[in-house]
C-alpha cells in the first residue's frame, strides 16, 4: 500500500507524559514521550523531509494493539 499511495497515514508524538489507553509509551531521541493513537492522520508523502527514528519491535507491537483495541473490537 505504501508504494502504491501518494499518501501516508501518521499519528502524532508528544513529550507529554499523561497514561491515556490510546498513548504508547515510547523512547525517543533518548526522551520518553507518547505516540498519540486518537490522532491519527493522513499526510501526503511529499510533507515527509526526513526519517527522524525508527520503533522498536515492542512498540511496533503495542501500536498494533492499541489500533486493534480502539478501531477494530
Amino acid at each position: 500500500m505504501i508504494k502504491n499511495l501518494r499518501t501516508l497515514v501518521i499519528a502524532l508524538i508528544t513529550g507529554n507524559l499523561n497514561n491515556y489507553p490510546t498513548r504508547v509509551p515510547i523512547l525517543f531521541n533518548q526522551k520518553e514521550g507518547r505516540i498519540v493513537m486518537d490522532q491519527i492522520r493522513t499526510i501526503d508523502k511529499s510533507r515527509i523531509i526526513n526519517v527522524v527514528g525508527t520503533l522498536s519491535f515492542i512498540e511496533i507491537s503495542k501500536v498494533k494493539s492499541v489500533i486493534e483495541e480502539t478501531y477494530v473490537k
